[in-house]
Order: structure tokens, then C-alpha cells, then sequence
């Protein structure tokens, strides 16, 4: 799998590994600058729009490449992401954390695999809340863990998942493991509420009516259905990141100009 990987672009690039000795390798990689986490934190609100566009442009790319060897990145999250500069001093944004990657289709429970929770897809949560639950796991998951991330991005930090796992983690507290059940038992239910709560965050993040096409693709992305959730692979081909079609503006000055002509 390790060089499959390494020859996908978005992916961190292995430069030196060594066959596994004792369940255990040795793996050397490109040097990256920073991660998405800090470059979001050092950013604030201040990131502009073609850079949010071509780093979400990016994470989508990333997870299609997975998508297509049949892998999900179950712990896709900021921290899981980093610049690295490239020759034409500009940067590309890269999946650095291979450990996450877990075949799509595989049966899974809470100890075969690692997630972030406020990161984490309704359909996993349950197997956080329900003992020995076992889920096969659905082949865009990311996608969820990708809405959430992009979020994050236009807020400038904290999204409304991680406060309300604030709330659950101070009312109800944490188990023996350190999980906070009440918080993926509140996810897992998928029900109104959730979805409502979404909602508003997307409004809430995507303030200007011009920018219906992103409210759609972060829309998609986090459907609450995963049956019913875009793929990376579609999400990557979205109308959102096609930069040559006119924007509002240019519509409005075309409109303008035919009635100045008409008037002519």
C-alpha cells in the first residue's frame, strides 16, 4: 500500500521505509511547513476565499485518490493536513497521516480504528456509545470529517460540533477510556436536531448570498445519511471549484451591459 500511496500527490511523500520487523517499520517523509490547524489558528477569519477554495480543493483531491484504492481516511482532520512548499514557492496541502487509513467495506469497532470525535461521522459514532458494535465502514465517511474541517476554516476555529462536545464532556463527564459517550450518543441518534444545528452553522459560516454553491457543497458533505453524502470523487468535480464559470458580479455586469445596448 505504501507505494501505491506514494505516488498520489496530495498524499505526504515517503522518501525511505523499511519492510515491517516486529509489526514494526521505519518510515522517512517530505518535511511540510505547517499544519492546517496552525495555518487556521495563525489565520483567523482572515483567510481569503481563493485560498479556502484551493485548500478545500485540495482535501478533496486527497480523498478521491484514497477513495480510489479503496481506502477512507477515518481521522481526516486539520492536524492530519500540511503545507509543503514546492518549487514555484507555492504550497500544496497533503494527507500526512497514513496510519489512519482504513479500507473501505472492513467491519470495525471503537478498538480497530482512531477517531477525533467532534471530527467523527454520525454513522461511527455509535460504535463510541454501544458496546461491542460493529459497523462495515462506509467508503466516504471522510467526507463528513472534510465538511467539518472546511467549517472550521471559514469560522476561524471552534465549530458548533466541538462546543457542544464541550457541553457533554462538562455535564456528563468521560468513561474509563476517556470517551465521552454521552457526546457520540447525542451524534449517533442523527436526528432534527443535529441537522438543524447544522444548518445554522453553515449559514452562520457562509454569510453572502453570493456564495450559494459552497452553502451546497458543505451541505452535501455533511449529510447526515451517509447513503446519501457526496463522495470526495464528486465533491472534487463540485460547481463550487469551478473557477471559470462567471461569478455574481460578472453575471450582473453581462445583464447590464445587454440592456445598455437594448437602450441604445
Amino acid at each position: 500500500m505504501l507505494r501505491r500511496l506514494d505516488t498520489i500527490t496530495p498524499i505526504v511523500k515517503l522518501l525511505a521505509y523499511s519492510e515491517p520487523n516486529d509489526e514494526q517499520s521505519i518510515l522517512v517523509a517530505e518535511l511540510g511547513s505547517r499544519t492546517l490547524q496552525e495555518h487556521v489558528a495563525a489565520a483567523k477569519s482572515s483567510m481569503t476565499g481563493s485560498e479556502f477554495r484551493s485548500i478545500a480543493q485540495q482535501c478533496c483531491a486527497a480523498l478521491a485518490a484514497l477513495e480510489e484504492l479503496g481506502l477512507v481516511a477515518v481521522d481526516f482532520k486539520p492536524s492530519n493536513i500540511m503545507a509543503f512548499p514546492t518549487v514555484a514557492h507555492s504550497e500544496l496541502w497533503k494527507l500526512i497521516d497514513a496510519d489512519g487509513f482504513v479500507a473501505a467495506g472492513a467491519q470495525v469497532g471503537a478498538d480497530d480504528m482512531t477517531v477525533t470525535p467532534v471530527y467523527c461521522p454520525p454513522e461511527l459514532a455509535r460504535i463510541y456509545c454501544e458496546a461491542e458494535t460493529t459497523i462495515a465502514l462506509p467508503a466516504n465517511s471522510h467526507c463528513w470529517n472534510l465538511g467539518v474541517t472546511m467549517l472550521e476554516m471559514l469560522a476561524g476555529g471552534e465549530t458548533w460540533l466541538q462546543k457542544r462536545y464541550s457541553v457533554c464532556r462538562s455535564v456528563h463527564g468521560e468513561d474509563a477510556d476517556g470517551i465521552v459517550v454521552s457526546f457520540f450518543a447525542w451524534l449517533a441518534k442523527r436526528d432534527a436536531q443535529l441537522e438543524r444545528e447544522r444548518d445554522a452553522a453553515i449559514a452562520k459560516a457562509v454569510t453572502s448570498s453570493s456564495d450559494a454553491r459552497l452553502r451546497a457543497l458543505l451541505s452535501s458533505l455533511l449529510h447526515v445519511d451517509r447513503a446519501a453524502r457526496v463522495s470526495a470523487h464528486r465533491a472534487a468535480e463540485h460547481a463550487y471549484f469551478d473557477t471559470t464559470e462567471d461569478g455574481p458580479l460578472d453575471a450582473l455586469l453581462r445583464c447590464w451591459e445587454q440592456l445598455r445596448r437594448t437602450k441604445d
